[in-house]
């Protein structure tokens, strides 16, 4: 009988923990609030018994169904394979075309390792050849790196990150998956934040990219799914409270006219609209302040020309942005919380595209029109905001990108207290 107890016992455990992660998203995140996925875990036990052998196949029907899960779970066995055999060399030194020895030898070695290079002489080949040259580029892509071919100070720090630490990594990414639903719908968008990009996935397969940008360390953006319901052309900028303190406040002590400049007009608790010259602003602090800054729709407005809102706690949406050299760089934690997107025309126009009434250029002229319009989407369309450090693309590639908002590390103590290896269960 106590065996028996400790075999049910053990099994619901695990049940659990493969069904919806080893703890709850809340113990690190209490505003999570993506619905996690149920079921009667003792219906599922008792079916299993009396069908006979079936525990097995009950355990493997608990985990998640996502593409993405699976293919991360591979990666996990694959790189606690390299590990059993002796793991990867370390990497020293900048290192390009033409460049000899035997840290060319390890490179290679290194690349193989990780599956980048795919040649078979074993690392013996000690020369930094078009070979290795395309494999530095394939390792800089999946890791979000600028592509030029040679090894500079941050894909050596990529390279030398130690195997131990990315098979944590991938097990923290996995439990992520683990909090998730089963289906995020036929077609939704999926912004993952640490690799600052957008994507739309229509039947299961990716129809839409764009850069973006996330919110700085101090201002993360969060984790949560909504549904988006419209766009807004021609925006009015509403600025949210904690922006106003935080960051317009300071410009009005310095200069009462600092706003005007930016096309900010300033309302009282009335509602009113007040002269910011007839305000002592050096008297206002956060505990008296009874304002409300609203931005006029224009070139100069921080949304652009086109807000995409799903509603949600956070107030948080999608939308254009009139500081476009922000794309260009590699990591992009630059906004208050809200998400830029480098292609909102592209974005709007598939999503009404069943629209007669709207096409591009239609888009653009109510964007630039000056005047706010609200657009109902015919079909509201699921957004996940989701914060993965590791994930495999289409091309079947395991991408790795750092950690921003510093999330992993007390996920990673969560999941293993005792500070040793990952647990086997995937």
């Amino acid at each position: 009988a106590e065996l028996d107890l400790l075999f049910t016992d053990a099994y619901l455990s695990y049940a659990s923990h493969l069904l919806s992660g080893r703890f709850a998203p809340r113990k690190l995140d209490p505003e999570w609030a993506i619905k996690p996925r149920s079921r009667d875990l003792a219906h599922v036990l008792n079916t299993a018994l009396s069908s006979g052998g079936g525990i097995t196949e009950s355990l493997r029907d608990l985990t998640p169904k996502g593409k993405g899960y699976t293919q991360l779970r591979d990666v996990l066995q694959r790189y606690r394979k390299i590990e059993q055999t002796g793991g990867w060399p370390i990497v020293s030194g900048a290192l390009g075309p033409g460049s000899q020895g035997s840290q060319v030898r390890n490179l290679r070695v290194r690349l193989q390792a990780s599956g980048d290079l795919t040649e078979g002489d074993g690392g013996k080949t000690p020369a930094y050849d078009k070979a290795v040259s395309d494999a530095v580029r394939r390792f800089q892509k999946r890791h979000g790196l600028g592509e030029t071919g040679t090894v500079n100070g941050a894909t050596l720090t990529a390279l030398n990150v130690p195997l131990a630490q990315r098979i944590r990594q991938v097990e923290v990414n996995l439990e992520r998956w683990r909090w998730l639903p089963d289906e995020f719908g036929a077609r939704y968008i999926l912004v993952n934040i640490p690799n600052f990009k957008m994507n739309v996935i229509e039947d299961g397969k990716p129809v839409m990219e764009a850069k973006v940008v996330v919110g700085r360390e101090e201002r993360q953006t969060p984790t949560f799914t909504a549904n988006m319901a419209y766009l807004v052309m021609s925006p009015k900028w509403y600025v949210p409270r904690s922006i106003a303190v935080k960051d317009k406040l300071p410009q009005l002590k310095r200069n009462p006219q600092a706003l005007a400049r930016q096309n900010i007009r300033i309302y009282n608790s009335a509602g009113q609209q007040i002269n910011p010259g007839a305000v002592n602003w050096k008297a206002v602090s956060e505990n008296n302040f009874n304002y409300q800054f609203r931005q006029d729709a224009g070139p100069r407005n921080a949304l652009g020309g086109i807000k995409f809102m799903f509603p949600n706690p956070y107030n948080v949406y999608l939308h254009d942005t009139p500081t476009r050299g922000l794309f260009s760089q590699n990591q992009r934690t630059f906004s208050s919380g809200c998400i830029r997107l480098s292609n909102p025309v592209e974005l709007a126009e598939y999503l009404l595209k069943h629209d007669p009434k709207w096409n591009r250029q239609t888009i653009k002229a109510a964007a630039t029109s000056g005047k706010q319009r609200i657009v109902n989407l015919p079909q509201q369309v699921p957004v996940y905001l989701l914060y993965w450090t590791v994930w495999v693309d289409e091309n079947g590639l395991a991408n790795f990108r750092g950690d921003i908002y510093n999330r992993d590390k007390p996920m990673a103590r969560a999941l293993y207290q005792d500070g040793g290896a990952g647990g086997k269960g995937a």
